[in-house]
């Protein structure tokens, strides 16, 4: 089996062969990191903090798919293992079992990444309730309202964000619109409704595409 390690400089090679630093901020948009996190005085090194950051938060898979997308003929191989390949983990005269594909596993976010996120972005809040049907007997969500001039610039931003972040990654929010205002709460409910990172990366793009509209129509 080919060691992951050879994998991921692979990938990186790649990516500073082929993408420029303005194409790099575009990769990161895409797949709802922020730029700033890997920015670095050197190209290569932001492609190294990128690739870096992407294998620490289960997002090497959804990096690789912008990168085809936006680059279809370099030859990008099988960077990641294959279900085929041998499991050095797996005793040599035991059958692999297929299991359903269900996608990487969410990932709940520590104390440190919380206080981060929430130091970046301060419209956005954490909310906890009493919830003794769920794990530890409480509901975490990341909180955050958006106010529009109009309830069709509202629709609009809510359609954006479906269509660009939400069935993209088949992650979804909890959400209520009332006019110009817009409630949102972020959730992942296999963790027992505790904030991961699939929250992080939603929150991410609700601000990037929010920065957008403001940019163009405020």
């Amino acid at each position: 089996m080919a060691d992951i390690k050879s994998k991921i400089r692979k990938l990186r090679d790649l990516i500073g062969e082929h993408f420029n630093e303005n194409e790099l901020e575009t990769l990161c948009f895409d797949i709802g990191v922020d730029y700033e996190d890997i920015s670095a005085d050197s190209h290569n090194l932001s492609v190294q903090n990128l690739v870096s950051y992407c294998y620490r938060h289960n997002l090497v898979e959804e990096l690789i798919a912008v990168c085809k997308k936006s680059r279809p003929r370099v030859e990008w191989g099988k960077l990641l293992a294959d279900e085929d390949q041998e499991d050095p983990y797996l005793p040599q005269n035991q059958a692999l079992v297929q299991t359903p594909k269900l996608g990487r596993l969410p990932v709940k976010l520590t104390e440190e990444e919380v206080e981060q996120f929430l130091g970046d972005y301060t419209e956005w809040r954490l909310v906890e309730r009493e919830e003794s049907t769920v794990l530890g007997g409480y509901i975490q969500e990341f909180y955050r309202v958006y106010e529009f001039p109009t309830y069709e610039l509202a629709f609009s931003y809510m359609k954006e964000v479906s269509a660009r972040a939400i069935e993209r990654y088949g992650h979804h929010p909890r959400w209520q619109n009332a006019y110009n205002r817009l409630e949102v709460w972020l959730t992942t409910f296999n963790l027992g409704y505790k904030v991961s990172n699939k929250d992080l990366r939603l929150a991410r793009f609700f601000e990037r595409i929010w920065m957008e509209f403001d940019r163009e129509l405020f």
